[in-house]
């Protein structure tokens, strides 16, 4: 399987290794000339425009047969393109890491909470600390 997981690409990332995280982007994507360089650019720069990184990053999808981002969520992750990701196709780990805050204020997040049921468990269950309810059927997440 080949995939991108935003999990390990962060941390080594952050860790200031830029060349483990090159190599780790490279690989996860089969050596497959994937244009690695516009996702560190756009994870080290989230404040400037990186609509044509992106657009790489969708030509290589593209290229390669893929329909979704199945696999690859740290890509539309960094780019900010959560829209792209469909509600539910990806496990709900990458949601909480550092680099999906600004996911957090979207009307994707809310979606992506009630789709996958984790709104409902919230209010059987109880909030996690860094969320609350917001009147009777509405929620808010730092």
């Amino acid at each position: 399987f080949i995939g991108l997981d935003i999990s390990f690409f962060a941390p080594i990332f952050e860790s200031g290794q830029r060349m483990a995280t090159f190599f780790y982007v490279d690989s996860s994507t089969g050596n497959s000339n994937a244009p690695v360089s516009a996702l560190m650019d756009a994870y080290e720069n989230p404040e400037k425009d990186h609509s044509d990184g992106y657009g790489k990053w969708q030509e290589w999808r593209n290229k390669q047969g893929q329909e979704s981002w199945l696999g690859f969520e740290a890509v539309p992750i960094v780019f900010k393109a959560y829209d792209d990701i469909p509600l539910s196709q990806s496990g709900i780990a990458w949601v909480w890491m550092k680099i999906a805050k600004p996911l957090k204020n979207t009307s994707y997040f809310k979606q992506f909470i009630r789709q996958n049921n984790i709104y409902l468990y919230w209010e059987t269950f109880g909030y996690p600390p860094h969320c609350q309810p917001l009147g009777d059927d509405d929620f808010e997440c730092d």
